[in-house]
């Protein structure tokens, strides 16, 4: 199972992603973090963090994976 989470920076002008991957016991398979200057848009941050998530499933070898964001519209 693949965690992915958007968030935006205090000062309004940063954003950053984060994907973390566990197997269906909750071991702990990998995680990967971006920070991105200028994008600031939760929507496209989640977007992108999905996009992470999807290139840490492929570089951990994994063809059978699920999301979860709380972002309801993805």
């Amino acid at each position: 199972k693949l965690r992915v989470d958007g968030a935006v920076s205090r000062d309004l002008n940063d954003g950053s992603v984060s994907a973390v991957c566990r197997n269906s016991e909750g071991t702990f398979l990998g995680a990967s973090c971006t920070k991105f200057c200028g994008l600031t848009d939760p929507a496209t941050l989640e977007a992108v963090a999905c996009r992470e998530a999807l290139a840490l499933a492929a570089d951990l070898y994994l063809d059978n994976v699920t999301h979860d964001t709380r972002f309801a519209s993805l």
